[in-house]
């Protein structure tokens, strides 16, 4: 399922994190704007792909890499569920401050930490 998925990316971070042991980790994440021309067409260049509604629940499909991740919006749900996963699962994380882009704004697992919003 994608929530497999999800804490696998999850776990492999940590572990990233805790070989480095800099008290702070950074999780930024491509935007997936689909209005973007340039995008669009360096996408529509690898050719079309299907559209799914997924959840967090979902199964992941075997074309994932062949036909699931060239389509934008597959993409954009995809960050969508991974952020939420990744900053509920990082306010359990007392001894690193995580900070998690997240569409123009930036997440962190630290209580009361105001972050500006992101510009692009």
């Amino acid at each position: 399922t994608f929530a497999n998925l999800c804490e696998t990316v999850w776990s492999e971070l940590m572990k990233l994190s805790r070989k480095h042991r800099s008290g702070c980790l950074s999780i930024v994440q491509d935007r997936y704007d689909v209005s973007n021309p340039l995008k669009a067409s360096t996408h529509a260049g690898r050719g079309a792909g299907l559209r799914r509604n997924i959840t967090k629940d979902s199964l992941i499909p075997k074309d994932f890499r062949s036909d699931f991740m060239k389509i934008s919006e597959n993409k954009k749900d995809l960050y969508e569920i991974l952020i939420a996963f990744m900053h509920e699962s990082s306010k359990k994380i007392k001894n690193t401050m995580i900070l998690i882009t997240s569409k123009s704004e930036v997440l962190s697992n630290q209580t009361g930490l105001h972050l500006p919003h992101v510009t692009t």
